[in-house]
């Protein structure tokens, strides 16, 4: 019966691509009253408060209030009647569970209860009314859904029966559409006359407030669980098989089903005592009074799930199986219900964690829940030890941020939905001395696609889970040293390159002429020149090919385009003539030499006196010969 839910689960578990294991728990707490079976079954919210409605022992009934900031125990009522579903609406406490309703003060003060002639499977409200979902026996195998709508004196104000078959149906849960107000019942339609024929189908009703059938929903062939609603009024219908979504008017827009088999959450003994339990419904009717047939359906509690929406996304707890054993997880789900987030709340080994079936609650900014873990007790196993555990969990999302470059960059962390997160990462990242990394993009992964972005400066709306690289492309520096700024002007393709990629170095002009730093066409007095020798690394010859390709550039390259630099020397004299005149290596020694130091003119002869534009290292070797340092 409402164990088909076990599906869905399967499904959402198996799907989820962005499962951590660190998770926003604003507080957890254990409860555990007794040595034996205590299942938390429902909670619901009053003020500062939250009620957790559970059983105690196996078959007593416990409602614990605690405080909603911290989880601590305020207050516990024991007593008769096992209690899963419940609602606060005008100061009152209104819970139910077997064939019984119950109210009681927000302080857990029992004020009344009536017994009703069908099992009650949820209670809901619109802030005046209560509405009540349950099934009713009425004759041999046919059951019926059962809606009420009561005062808040639990006084019956109209009656609603749905049995459009001669076969089992059951109602499973209703809710209040707040956007228009109408009501919605969820559960199924089971035949089972024969074994070939049985046919199983989901089925949804929408009912004014006056519970007048306003129209009637095929929901598939399962079972159709709970209802939750966003504040559009869109339905989210949890079923056997999927999620839906349906507009408020109905129709359905979205399924979040992935085509799993049954099962496959439970771990084996608890999918068999499943499927045996679902066989003992089909043909055991006959051996049950009504009251002990709503009890014991009521109390076949299966884990689940609990969903709930908040600010555009529907959020699901149910289990995890690891190693034949569930643990607690959370579910998120976006405006499509794609399953865009999940992570474990957390489990202890050789404990099995689940969650009932129907609403977890919310006060706008957290998400309040409580399931069961449960571990084998005895030598042989036979019995179970279970406890409480409730939670309270402020939605938000992870943010990573990670790079491939040696740098720290801020901004990763948990995200509240629809938060902003800005981060901005260097341009350049300087790692050695000639190594580097320089920004290309930030990379933007979601589970519902990549993106990039150019712009070092990010700005981005945290509305999934979001894997955040800032992606830098390494580089090289590749130097060219050069003996003067006018020679390394000549020098092509010098700079930083792209790891792997290829290099190419020049010489504009392999021979130059130049006066100071001005570079001259061919010149002589008072010019020098250079010539290209070669390209030198680490003192050897590396190329003297004035171009060469340097493939791949995956280190950093220091190299030396060697010159041979040579000034012009000049020599003036008015008289005679001197030897040594032309091109000489930059620091050598050029020898001038004056043909005579004595020159006949006829009536005068000029005797050499002096050189002019001698500069310290020159040396004179003797009269009329000097050796010039060249530079």
């Amino acid at each position: 019966m409402k164990l088909h839910w076990l599906v869905a689960l399967a499904t959402i578990v198996l799907a989820s691509s962005f499962l951590v294991q660190a998770q926003p728990v604003v507080w957890r707490v254990f409860s555990d009253p007794s040595p034996s079976i205590d299942k938390a079954l429902c909670t619901c919210l009053s003020g500062d408060n939250v009620y957790v409605i559970s059983v105690e022992n196996g078959s007593t009934g416990r409602i614990e209030v605690r405080d909603k900031n911290t989880g601590n125990l305020i207050k516990v009522w024991r007593g008769k009647g096992e209690f899963y579903t419940c609602t606060v609406t005008g100061g009152t406490l209104y819970v139910g569970g077997g064939n019984v309703l119950a109210t009681f003060s927000l302080e857990l003060y029992e004020k009344g209860r009536v017994k009703l002639d069908y099992a009650v499977m949820q209670v809901a409200t619109d802030g005046e009314y209560l509405y009540i979902a349950g099934w009713k026996r009425l004759r041999g195998n046919d059951t019926a859904w059962v809606i009420e709508k009561r005062d808040p004196a639990l006084k019956l104000v109209k009656r609603y029966l749905y049995n459009p078959s001669i076969g089992d149906e059951w109602a499973w849960g209703v809710g209040v559409n707040p956007a228009t107000g109408e009501l919605w019942v969820v559960g199924e339609l089971y035949n089972a006359s024969s074994k070939r024929l049985a046919t199983r189908e989901g089925r949804a009703l929408i009912l004014n407030r006056e519970l007048e059938l306003q129209r009637e929903l095929k929901i598939g062939g399962e079972a159709a669980l709970a209802v939750a609603f966003d504040e559009n009024g869109s339905a989210y219908i949890l079923t056997a098989g999927d999620i839906l979504k349906l507009s408020k008017a109905g129709e359905v827009q979205v399924a979040s089903s992935e085509g799993l088999r049954p099962g496959w959450l439970l771990q084996p003994e608890r999918f068999f005592n499943y499927i045996l339990f679902r066989n003992l419904a089909e043909v055991s009717y006959s051996f049950f009074n009504d009251d002990d047939l709503y009890n014991f359906t009521n109390r076949a509690d299966f884990p689940l799930g609990c969903g709930i929406t908040l600010q555009g996304y529907f959020y699901l707890f149910s289990g995890e199986l690891v190693d034949n054993r569930s643990n607690h997880a959370l579910y998120v789900y976006d405006e499509n219900l794609k399953n865009i987030f999940s992570f474990t709340l957390g489990g202890e080994a050789e404990r099995d964690y689940e969650f009932p079936t129907g609403l977890a609650v919310t006060d706008g900014l957290n998400l309040y829940v409580a399931g069961s873990d449960c571990a084998k007790q005895g030598r042989e196993g036979a019995k179970y030890d279970c406890r409480w555990v409730v939670y309270a969990l402020r939605p938000a999302f992870p943010v990573n941020v990670t790079s491939n470059a040696p740098t720290q960059l801020a901004g990763a962390g948990w995200y509240s939905p629809r938060e902003t997160v800005r981060i901005t990462a260097p341009l350049t990242v300087e790692e050695l001395p000639g190594v580097r990394y320089v920004f290309r993009m930030w990379k933007v992964e979601k589970p519902t696609g990549s993106a990039s972005q150019a712009n070092p400066s990010l700005e981005l709306i945290v509305d999934a889970p979001v894997n955040l690289t800032a992606v830098y492309t390494r580089q090289y520096m590749v130097e060219v040293v050069s003996p003067n700024m006018l020679l390394r002007n000549l020098v092509r393709g010098e700079g930083w390159y792209d790891e792997s990629t290829m290099a190419t170095l020049s010489i504009r002009n392999a021979e130059v002429y130049f006066s100071g730093n001005v570079t001259q066409g061919y010149c002589t007095w008072g010019c020098s020149r250079a010539s290209f020798e070669g390209w030198y690394k680490d003192g050897k010859l590396f190329s003297n090919n004035p171009s060469i390709v340097i493939l791949p550039v995956n280190e950093s390259v220091k190299l030396e385009a060697r010159w041979r630099i040579q000034h012009y020397v000049g020599v003036i004299t008015d008289r005679g003539s001197a030897e040594g005149e032309g091109w000489y290596d930059d620091g050598s020694y050029a020898t001038v030499k004056l043909t005579a130091t004595d020159v006949d003119a006829g009536l005068v002869t000029y005797r050499f006196e002096r050189w002019e534009g001698l500069e310290a290292g020159d040396v004179v070797v003797e009269r009329g010969t000097v050796r010039v340092l060249v530079n």
